[in-house]
């Protein structure tokens, strides 16, 4: 796998004004923005997002013209019979979008959440693959 950065090729965040209206979007549906990695292979791209107190069942992962939503709740820490005293903690979900700009193969990406962080897995579409060719 190569760095982050050269995964730029095949994914990005949306343009300016799309994020701005994202952000504006989040703050008013109390969405944080998850700290996210992209790492590109020979097959396909891996995303790590970090989705701290969220659960299998409150993460919710969609592809729709070629961008990546992933949406995640967040749950309550605090057990029965307990309550906080403090709380600095923001109680938001996580909202991250990011364009796909290479041809993937969306009806077979993978994801699981564990710890805290989501993994998701988006094999490139056959098309996209790199191959090498016989010089004749």
């Amino acid at each position: 796998m190569s760095e982050s950065s050269s995964a730029s090729s095949c994914c990005n965040v949306p343009a300016q004004a799309g994020e701005n209206a994202v952000a504006a979007k989040a703050e008013r549906e109390r969405w944080l923005r998850p700290r996210y990695e992209v790492t590109r292979g020979d097959h396909a791209v891996d995303v790590r997002v970090l989705v701290p107190g969220a659960t299998k069942q409150s993460v919710n992962v969609n592809v729709e013209d070629g961008v990546l939503t992933v949406r995640a709740d967040r749950t309550d820490s605090v057990g029965e019979g307990w309550r906080p005293m403090q709380r600095e903690l923001d109680r938001a979900g996580y909202l991250l979008k990011l364009e796909l700009k290479a041809d993937f193969d969306t009806t077979a990406i993978k994801a699981r959440v564990e710890n805290g962080i989501l993994q998701l897995t988006v094999p490139f579409a056959e098309k996209a693959k790199a191959r090498s060719i016989a010089v004749s």
